[in-house]
């Protein structure tokens, strides 16, 4: 398997080395070579002062020798031993060395279980390790990088490494990784440089900011779950949806996961850092009786499996999920509207989690200019958000008001360090969640490379200015009554990428042409302006959203909590934890979702069928219980 990309890369190499060796004739010809007596002081001038080449080899062997003596465990020492020998000895004839290196292992253990209608239908149990070599030639300014973000792994050989810690195997995958990458940043490299000469390009951000390195070594963790208790819990509180016949379809599921990754890099960083996580999820799905299909979810998210819900407690929140989903499917259907929303608790987490959150990254351009996935940004300095709201990204952070928070970390995927971030302060974009990839605004990483794309972690939604919710909902009813509106709309929950991780097979990838991307919302009430009274309606979708939706904020309540969230452009990664209040927005669209293609089913579920001998078990009689 690993014949063909070897045998492209040594031949593209071979005719590198040849162009080279051309060039390097060229350089010597009589028109061009130096006059004996400049080449004798030249050599004079070599012999006086040490190349400033072998000055930065020796600097980045002192480098990696200073971090190899921190090296604790077999993993780290066998990355720091060949990353000295790379520095050391790796070298094509006529070609640069390698003027960075960085090697990387991800040790992943899983464990998830799901079920539906009391019967469990996946288990999974497992445990791998991968690879990454980044290899550079060229320098900061312009090095043999590929492209960033969502195909990024297109210009990356990812290997498999031993679970067991065996020095010789990790040595040997690390060999053949470091080998592979090395010829392609040679040919990438010259690519770069073809293009740069056809393609005028200003302003071009560097390849890759400087960083100190950074030494944290953290305890590898691994996978501590409850395996047979959680199947149980899963068994068990799928099976109360034979309750509910209006739930056609429903799914309950747990997973937990730890992760340590080993880093080294040639300016002295070495990291291990390590994440443990659990998640508990129930989905459902019913059907109205014109064949609109609804549905909604739970999710529950924590760092330790002893602080998720109980069993009792999850069970308690199935069945009122499932008496939404009862609720829903004998709703109205909503008509368009544009005016005045609240989104409430989970709906405003997944509002800044969906439409802001991808604001507050920085956009690294490739030189092909590819970008479809990549919106434009404000540039820093800008106002976005009221003068009284200030947002702050904080992977420090490990509560908020006693409560748990899942996503932070010590060091990101590039070594950097993380630290806490102010990206808006008083409505005023002040910089982006970043990497060591430039862009044209943020030139410096802030330690935001996580899960191999640059994201926020844990991100605070502050407000100078808050009242209670109940405030906010008297404003929004008054708000209704001045632009002359029945109703007004209250958002409590929006469907999100979280929802899919729930139910297996179903496609977490959400895109929209709209300016804004935003999920449905799945809990909708009108509120009605006469008396306050409130009315659940189904079908509707946000509408013509824009940037400026954040500017016609009216006010943000007192209740602020955190929530697990999931961001749509990080491919990948794991949920998050954004901390928001409820927010009241003055002017939204909402448009009636198509349903042409949904049709009810055409029977009954065995199980609730009125013929049945019993609920579906075996009649004592012998017979089958079909009648």
């Amino acid at each position: 398997m690993r014949t063909a990309p070897h045998l492209i890369s040594t031949l593209a190499v071979m005719c590198l080395a040849l162009a080279g060796a051309c060039r390097a004739a060229e350089s010597t010809s009589p028109e061009k070579t130096a006059k004996p007596s400049e080449k004798a002081a030249s050599d004079n001038k070599k012999e006086e002062s040490p190349d400033k080449s072998e000055l930065s080899e020796a600097k980045t062997k002192a480098a990696i020798h200073s971090s190899h003596k921190l090296a604790d465990d077999v993993l780290s020492k066998a990355l720091t031993d060949e990353l000295l020998r790379t520095v050391s000895e790796l070298k094509i004839s006529n070609r640069q060395k390698p003027y960075f290196v960085a090697y990387t292992i991800l040790d992943h253990e899983g464990f998830s279980v799901f079920g539906s209608f009391g019967a469990l239908d996946q288990v999974s149990d497992h445990r791998y390790r991968t690879l990454k070599a980044d290899v550079r030639v060229g320098d900061y300014k312009l090095d043999s990088s590929g492209r960033q973000g969502f195909f990024s792994f297109m210009d990356n050989r990812r290997g498999s490494a031993s679970i067991d810690d065996d020095y010789d195997a990790l040595r040997h995958e690390l060999w053949l990784n470091t080998d592979y990458q090395y010829k392609r940043a040679i040919e990438g490299l010259e690519n770069k440089k073809a293009i740069l000469q056809q393609k005028k390009i200003e302003d071009l951000p560097d390849s890759m900011s400087k960083a100190e390195p950074a030494v944290s070594m953290q305890p590898e963790v691994r996978l501590n779950v409850n395996r047979d208790e959680w199947q149980k819990t899963v068994r068990d509180i799928s099976a109360l949806f034979r309750s509910y016949p209006q739930v056609i379809d429903s799914t309950v599921m747990f997973s937990g996961e730890s992760r340590t990754r080993w880093f080294a890099n040639s300016e002295g960083s070495l990291n291990r850092e390590s994440l443990h996580g659990v998640m508990f999820g129930i989905s459902a799905n019913g059907q109205a009786p014109d064949g609109m299909r609804v549905s909604d979810f739970e999710v529950f998210s924590a760092t330790d499996e002893k602080k998720l819900p109980s069993p009792a407690e999850l069970a308690q929140r199935a069945k009122v999920l499932a008496e939404r989903i009862r609720d829903l499917a004998s709703a109205k259907t909503m008509e368009d509207y544009r005016g005045p929303i609240l989104f409430e608790k989970q709906a405003a987490a997944e509002l800044f989690a969906q439409a802001l959150a991808p604001r507050l990254v920085n956009k690294i351009e490739s030189l092909s200019g590819y970008s479809r996935f990549n919106r434009a940004n404000e540039k820093p300095g800008r106002k976005i958000l009221p003068t009284y709201i200030s947002v702050i990204d904080d992977p420090l952070a490990t509560e908020f008001n006693g409560q748990p928070l899942k996503g932070g970390y010590l060091v990101d995927d590039e070594g950097v360090q993380a630290r806490k971030v102010t990206l808006v302060e008083n409505g005023i974009l002040k910089t982006y969640c970043s990497s060591r990839s430039p862009g044209r605004d943020v030139k410096e990483s802030n330690g935001h490379l996580i899960d191999g794309v640059i994201s926020p972690s844990q991100l605070f939604i502050v407000s100078s200015r808050s009242e209670p919710l109940d405030k906010l909902k008297e404003k929004l009813i008054a708000l209704g009554k001045e632009e002359g509106l029945d109703y007004v709309l209250l958002v409590r929950r929006i469907s999100s990428t979280l929802s899919s991780l729930v139910t297996p097979g179903r496609s977490s990838f959400f895109y929209s042409s709209e300016d804004v991307q935003m999920h449905p919302p799945t809990l909708l009430y009108k509120v009605y302006v006469n008396d306050g009274h409130e009315e659940l309606v189904r079908g509707a979708k946000f509408s013509r959203l824009t940037h400026r939706l954040f500017r016609d904020i009216t006010a943000l309540a007192d209740d602020a909590a955190p929530y697990p969230v999931y961001y749509q452009f990080a491919f990948g990664s794991s949920s998050k934890t954004l901390v928001t209040p409820s927010v009241l927005i003055s002017e939204i669209d909402i448009e009636r979702e198509s349903h042409e293609t949904d049709t009810p089913m055409i029977l009954k579920n065995a199980y609730f069928d009125e013929q049945k001998t019993n609920t579906g078990q075996t009649p004592k009689d012998g017979t089958s219980g079909i009648r």
